[in-house]
């Protein structure tokens, strides 16, 4: 069977755990263990989760409070084992590790973590408290999450997925949450239920310089790729973008994005950080289309480099197609300058932006900006082309006059519009 090579971009989200004081009380006071929560996902934005009652955790302690492989199960908001635990010594600190889910024979082994074929996702809570008062625990993730975000092309016909991963976690000591790989190990973890959102994740170990393999099935079709050796780290998510090196080009990343933003402005440079505009975009009868392939979220983006999309005050209009195939683009930074100012700063008459989506992103105007006349919107500037199907939803413009009596022509869309706008809404 034929091997397809797929293309690849990346981006990381990492979460951060808290830690809590205790206040000291006397030695011989029971312990008390609370704290049930955890992260839901392995990023900073999602939503907390908690443990419902009757869930279970292996918990171990040294220093103040002695306990060695206990089993505790939540009920009436604290962690509950057989016998209660009482502080030793009022003075010392105690080391505290839990760990869920809890195995039969409380036994973190390849064979237990492996068991449905794939790497578990572990939660433990690790910390150091003073002795004497409650132990509030907040779990996280103990290894790593691959997420891999296939393009419509490989979507559609989707068969399997498959990640080998040259990293295989042999054991965890309960006592210090310290993994142990196994030596010269692979392991392979399939998918084969199709995912609505395109999105497929595996847990993996946290290891240095691992290069793991991708293989996939679709319409037929089997395609495979390496990601370049990379370090990974427990509690935190990354995520590669893949497509076809049979599919169009496009826009993938918010990086991608930067790129595109200085090629499409300069008649000097033809290529930035190793990519041109045919990166982007396909030329037909002499009209040339850009395509956005995901949705982008600029929230956590170096942004210094990124310019909007043409500029009227320099009559560098936008004059080709750009198509974002419904595809989102989230916190895009718009810079208000001398001239008409958007995502597309200027649009002429040649010039189509269709089907795509802003959301969350703000514009600030003001007198000393000549953007006031010529046009300040979220999408477009200053439209004399077509804007077709495009949307932009909770976004923000603010104006800060200083001249009496002052106007701006500002817009959701367009600023400023000769052209078409068709299908569009705020």
């Amino acid at each position: 069977m034929k091997y397809h090579a797929l293309i690849i971009g990346l981006s990381v989200l990492a979460l951060q755990s808290c830690t809590d004081n205790l206040i000291y009380t006397e030695p011989g006071t029971k312990a008390t263990f609370t704290g049930n929560t955890y992260q839901t996902a392995f990023t900073g934005t999602s939503s907390i989760s908690t443990f419902s009652p009757g869930s279970q955790i292996l918990l171990n302690a040294s220093g103040s409070l002695q306990i060695d492989n206990q089993v505790l199960t939540y009920i009436d908001n604290q962690w509950k084992a057989r016998d209660e635990f009482g502080w030793t010594d009022g003075t010392e600190t105690t080391n505290v590790t839990a760990f869920y889910p809890v195995y039969p024979d409380l036994a973190y082994t390849k064979e237990n973590l492996y068991s449905k074929g794939g790497l578990e996702d572990v939660l433990y809570a690790k910390d150091e408290f003073t002795a004497g008062n409650t132990i509030s625990l907040h779990f996280k993730h103990l290894f790593s999450l691959l997420t891999l975000q296939l393009n419509d092309d490989l979507q559609n016909g989707f068969q399997k997925i498959e990640v080998s991963c040259p990293a295989v976690v042999s054991a965890i000591a309960p006592e210090s949450a310290e993994i142990t790989l196994a030596a010269h190990e692979t392991h392979t973890t399939s998918i084969t239920q199709v995912s609505s959102s395109g999105k497929y994740s595996f847990i993996i170990p946290p290891a240095e310089n691992m290069t793991i393999t991708i293989n996939m099935v679709t319409n037929g079709k089997k395609y495979t790729t390496q990601l370049d050796s990379k370090s990974f780290t427990g509690n935190k998510e990354y995520t590669y973008h893949l497509k076809t090196s049979e599919k169009k080009p496009g826009i993938i990343t918010a990086e991608d994005w930067i790129a595109f933003s200085q090629l499409i402005n300069s008649n000097t440079i033809t290529q930035y950080k190793g990519k041109t505009l045919d990166d982007f975009g396909e030329t037909t009868n002499g009209i040339t289309t850009y395509y956005l392939l995901n949705d982008i979220d600029f929230k956590e983006v170096d942004c210094t480099e990124l310019n909007q999309i043409g500029y009227a005050q320099t009559g560098h209009y936008f004059t080709q197609t750009f198509d974002g195939l419904n595809h989102t683009l989230y916190n895009i930074p718009i810079n208000s300058n001398n001239g008409a100012t958007g995502v597309f700063g200027a649009v002429n008459i040649t010039g189509i932006v269709k089907n795509l989506h802003i959301e969350s992103s703000k514009v600030s105007i003001t007198s000393k900006s000549n953007s006031t006349a010529e046009g300040t919107s979220i999408l477009v500037g200053r439209n004399q082309g077509k804007i077709l199907n495009c949307c932009v939803k909770e976004c923000q413009i603010t104006a800060y006059p200083t001249k009496t009596n002052q106007s701006a022509n500002t817009g959701g869309i367009a600023g400023t519009s000769t052209g078409e706008i068709t299908n569009c809404y705020v």
